[in-house]
């Protein structure tokens, strides 16, 4: 799947460019995971390429690439996967939890969170 996405956006420059999202436009904080041995997309390249983008713009970004995790390199951490993405997943699963705890909580969320009484 990785070559067919590359080969689409390198045929269709011209809908690449109209396709692609301004993550430097995004003024909310980031949460990016990825892994080089992804074989759907290249997902460790794009999560770098976003990070760059946003850290170049000055904007709040969490970067989390495995260089042996696949496509399976997000979620939790219970889940029957190849050991480099269970690696991966015991650190980004609490990571993203913290990371919504603690995003959830700024003012600029629009959003207060709720007692647990």
């Amino acid at each position: 799947m990785t070559e067919a996405h590359e080969n689409g956006r390198a045929a269709f420059l011209d809908r690449s460019a109209r396709a692609r999202i301004a993550v430097e436009k995004i003024d909310e904080p980031v949460l990016l995971i990825g892994g080089d041995q992804d074989t759907t997309w290249a997902s460790g390249n794009m999560a770098r390429t976003i990070a760059a983008q946003r850290e170049a713009a000055g904007l709040p970004t969490e970067l989390y690439v495995y260089e042996n995790a696949s496509h399976a390199v997000g979620g939790t951490p219970i889940a029957r996967v190849r050991a480099a993405d269970l690696e991966a997943r015991l650190e980004n699963f609490p990571a993203t939890i913290e990371f919504l705890k603690r995003n959830a909580e700024r003012k600029s969320c629009g959003a207060t969170p709720q007692s647990a009484e």
